[in-house]
């Protein structure tokens, strides 16, 4: 067995105190929208023209649900399933609230921008908005 895995010997147990505000777990609900005009209308900022969001812990799919990649959007129309917000992002990220939708689109586009800046940006478009693509940190 590596050194890593092994048990140590001298381990040795401290009491430790905890406060009741970090002992508890909150739990938060994501709210879902039936239709992506919901969404659109419910993430809704200082919009000029064509909306643009942010698109975060989302998968895209075909029609029957299956996950698929990027490549696939020439061959396949493809969703998206995730969660939608504002583009500009909260200072407080507990108050930020976003709007989780089911396979929504068909994305009918996708760019990349930002590249110049060192920090690449991939960009959905369905009909009716624009979505910048963000993972989660």
């Amino acid at each position: 067995m590596p050194d890593e895995c092994a048990a140590r010997k001298n381990l040795k147990e401290r009491l430790i105190s905890i406060s009741k505000k970090d002992s508890l777990i909150e739990i938060t609900k994501d709210q879902y929208a039936d239709e992506k005009i919901s969404a659109l209308h419910l993430t809704s900022g200082q919009d000029d023209g064509h909306p643009n969001r942010r698109l975060t812990d989302f998968v895209l799919h075909d029609a029957n649900g299956v996950l698929q990649t990027l490549e696939m959007l020439e061959v396949d129309n493809m969703f998206i399933s995730g969660l939608v917000l504002r583009l500009e992002e909260s200072t407080d990220k507990k108050k930020e609230k976003g709007i989780r939708c089911e396979g929504f689109g068909r994305i009918e586009s996708w760019e990349v921008s930002g590249c110049e800046d060192g920090y690449p940006v991939i960009w959905l478009s369905t009909d009716i908005a624009d979505y910048d693509c963000q993972t989660s940190n």
